[in-house]
């Protein structure tokens, strides 16, 4: 009992809380790890954001992201980004990596990812993982990738496949 309470003491103290939240599906990627776009932020001149929720299926401490992501408007369609450049594309691509970024084993994780180009139309995104570096102790990323989509990730997978879906993970502004 007192342990639990002692737990629960520096759970409180460090501001963050478990999430008992059931895992969700596992990506269709083979992805160790699991996005859901809780808000989005439009902005231009790397004025937008991204909040995210992500769960860690692995055994390992994830600290650096590769992510590919998709927006869409209100109605649904699929918004185009770098519009006007030799880059235009139906998705979007970013990395990030540090302790803010740390997701522990088999666990929910939150965070934002700023300084991005999303559209002004944007009301939704699905984000998926494109490349996963875990971490080998506090400080250090392992040497060698987690995990990387075939092909380099820089293309949207799903589209791939016939019959495949955007995956889970969508959210209003």
């Amino acid at each position: 009992m007192r342990n639990a309470l002692l737990l629960g003491i520096l759970l409180v103290g460090c501001g963050k809380k478990a999430d008992s939240t059931p895992p969700p599906e596992k990506p269709a990627t083979g992805a160790p790890v699991a996005f859901i776009a809780k808000s989005v932020k439009p902005g231009e001149n790397h004025d937008g954001a991204l909040s995210l929720k992500a769960y860690n299926f692995s055994d390992k401490t994830i600290g650096q992201y590769s992510i590919l992501m998709r927006y869409y408007d209100a109605s649904g369609a699929t918004l185009k980004v770098k519009v006007g450049t030799p880059f235009e594309e139906d998705h979007d691509f970013y990395s990030v990596s540090g302790n803010k970024y740390k997701c522990n084993p088999k666990s929910w994780c939150e965070f934002t990812v700023d300084h991005l180009d999303i559209p002004a139309k944007a009301a939704k995104a699905d984000v998926l993982a494109s490349g996963v570096t875990a971490l080998k102790d506090d400080i250090h990323f392992e040497d060698e990738t987690m995990w990387r989509l075939p092909g380099g990730g820089m293309d949207w997978p799903l589209d791939k496949k016939e019959g495949a879906a955007a995956p889970a993970g969508s959210a209003a502004p």
